[in-house]
């Protein structure tokens, strides 16, 4: 299992997929809202520190303890800023994230059949569909359970809950080990060897 705020690489999100599906299941609603949103940061941690220039700068940066972009909320405003998520994927992160904070910053224990929980999951923009294209060209399309709009509608708000978790973990499954990293434009103070001539 990864250190809590350390980025984690596609392979330990592979073998920690279990921590968070388990409460999907049969656990109590608090832990499943807490766990699969910790996961999803995890997975956009991951995705961030794949992307970015490769180091502690970076590592601090998404450190989800004490970096600037520590939060479920940062860290996938920066992916899509940064292109690497598409807004369909990203709203529903945000949806999510909301979720997230409402459980925990309650001062009362919440279920998904509370009027203000099932509220906010029957808004949660869950797209027909999620088109991906990683940087190096390979394509996937994720769909919400393979359900129709319709059905989507009228599943109990647990439900539909673990259906938006499981596209986004799906979606960002898929584009995690496929994001480029960035190389490092100067070597050391001073260097302008990669600059672009005048002119171009």
């Amino acid at each position: 299992m990864a250190k809590n705020n350390a980025p984690v690489t596609s392979e330990q999100l592979v073998s920690d997929l279990g921590h968070y599906q388990i409460p999907l299941v049969d656990g109590p609603d608090l832990a499943a809202v807490i766990l699969a949103t910790g996961y999803i940061e995890k997975q956009l941690g991951a995705l961030l520190s794949q992307f970015l220039i490769a180091g502690q700068t970076a590592d601090d940066l998404l450190d989800s303890i004490k970096g600037p972009i520590a939060s479920l909320h940062s860290k996938s405003q920066l992916a899509y800023c940064l292109g690497l998520i598409p807004k369909s994927l990203f709203q529903l992160i945000q949806g999510l994230g909301g979720l997230r904070n409402l459980f925990a910053h309650s001062h009362v224990s919440l279920s998904f059949g509370d009027s203000e929980p099932a509220e906010r999951i029957g808004k949660l923009d869950i797209p027909a569909s999620i088109q991906l294209k990683s940087e190096s060209g390979a394509e996937a399309t994720y769909y919400p359970a393979n359900l129709a709009q319709n059905a989507l509608a009228e599943l109990a708000p647990k439900q539909r809950f673990s259906v938006a978790v499981n596209l986004v973990i799906n979606a960002l499954l898929f584009l995690v080990p496929r994001v480029q990293r960035r190389e490092r434009a100067f070597e050391g103070p001073g260097d302008t060897s990669k600059l672009a001539p005048p002119g171009d």
